[in-house]
């Protein structure tokens, strides 16, 4: 048994990957209100 969580070192990526995904997300829903407004 190692000292660290098997469990916990494969969550620790995931939760990274998912916090880019959501900042990438955010970034294109902002850019998308943005295009949104100029259209209107």
């Amino acid at each position: 048994w190692s000292t660290t969580h098997p469990r916990r070192w494969i969550k620790q990526p995931i939760r990274a990957k998912f916090s880019l995904v959501l900042a990438a997300f955010a970034k294109s829903v902002d850019r998308f209100k943005r295009i949104g407004q100029w259209k209107s």
